[in-house]
């Protein structure tokens, strides 16, 4: 158990599971806990308590009866919203009372309303995006109360909530404020790809949808992403690209989707990746694509995807047993792709745009593979 003394209201206490017996105890004969102004709880583990005993005297008007700041996040002691009701109605010096993470069934809807009827004391954990906000903000350190209400922002999102441009912010200043390797939680990218759809970007600002960008590029760029966060993460910049908004490097771009599509085998994965280029490739200059065209290796891949789309794995695997002499290795490492969403002959489309170099180029390397030699359509 903790004490501070620095705090301006006074003594304050943070309280760890090993020191729960020392409330399970009668407060009347405690003179430390008759003195307190702050009592933190949120940091027990309910699984982790023997919750019966004296725990209901912290309700009692005699008890705790200079406490200004309670925080209960997580609901440790397992109160129900009856039991807060009376704890506010008998600390009448109390200012702030934290009830992030309660479980729906004791009270979370019940929250907001709560913080409304006692305006006199901040309360936080409840509905609705002030909450959620002030939630992210004051537990910004502690990832079991942001993930919650990020799974709980989620959920709203695809219930068709809508949100301001402030939710995206705040979450964007979390993750802005976290070590590279702490800042990517899958929950928090997929807030961030339902956030910045078209839906509920059109009133965020540009300079928002950057700072966007900034935490995302990194995060696609690394080789270590592991399949889940390049899934949300290209989610992401699709969403970005599609606004039109936001100042993006598209070769740049275009290089690490294409690298995304060779170093995995999930099919999600490749599937947002080639939808992604499909955009890219409508906003690339014919000088940006021009050095994409004349790699056989992009060419490649982008057949390679087509055929894992429509030809089935066994019968790949078998015809190139039989006809494959090398020159068709990079069919090999097969990986079947369901993306009915994408567009194969828009993509194509797009890559070539008139202008049939890479074909020839790609023509001209698999002939001379099959041929020997060097093998040129200008030839007579």
């Amino acid at each position: 158990m903790e004490t501070d003394y620095t705090s301006p209201y006074g003594p304050k206490i943070i309280m760890r599971c090993a020191d729960f017996a020392v409330v399970n105890q009668p407060v009347s004969e405690s003179r430390e806990l008759k003195e307190l102004r702050i009592l933190d709880v949120s940091t027990l583990m309910n699984d982790e308590l023997d919750v019966r005993g004296n725990v209901k005297q912290l309700l009692e008007p005699e008890t705790l009866p200079n406490l200004r700041h309670f925080d209960i996040s997580g609901n440790p002691f397992l109160f129900d919203m009856a039991d807060v009701l009376r704890f506010i109605q008998n600390h009448p010096k109390l200012k702030f009372l934290g009830l992030a993470a309660w479980s729906e069934v004791n009270g979370l809807w019940s929250i907001t309303q709560l913080s409304n009827e006692y305006p006199n004391i901040e309360i936080i954990g409840g509905e609705g995006e002030e909450q959620f906000i002030k939630t992210i903000q004051r537990y910004s350190n502690r990832e079991i109360y942001v993930k919650y209400v990020l799974h709980v922002l989620s959920q709203n999102l695809f219930d068709g909530f809508s949100y301001t441009p402030n939710i995206l912010e705040c979450v964007v200043n979390f993750l802005e404020g976290k070590r590279k390797k702490d800042r990517f939680t899958l929950i928090a990218l997929l807030v961030m790809s339902q956030l910045t759809d078209s839906e509920h970007s059109s009133d965020a600002s540009a300079t928002l949808l950057e700072r966007v960008r900034d935490i995302i590029l990194p995060l696609m760029e690394d080789d270590e992403t592991d399949s889940d966060r390049l899934y949300f993460g290209q989610d992401v910049l699709f969403n970005l690209i599609r606004t039109g908004r936001v100042a993006l490097d598209y070769k740049k771009c275009c290089k690490t989707l294409f690298k995304n599509i060779r170093n995995t085998s999930v099919s999600k994965v490749k599937a947002e990746a080639l939808a992604t280029l499909i955009l890219l490739f409508e906003k690339m200059s014919d000088d940006d694509l021009v050095e994409f065209r004349t790699n056989i290796w992009y060419m490649q891949c982008l057949i390679k995807c087509a055929a894992e789309n429509y030809l089935i794995d066994p019968i790949v695997h078998q015809w190139l047993d039989e006809v494959d002499d090398g020159h068709l290795s990079y069919l090999r490492n097969f990986d079947a792709i369901y993306c009915d969403h994408v567009s194969y002959s828009e993509l194509f489309r797009l890559f070539i745009q008139g202008d049939f170099r890479g074909c020839v180029i790609f023509a001209e390397a698999e002939i001379s593979k099959v041929w020997g030699g060097e093998w040129r359509f200008d030839k007579p």
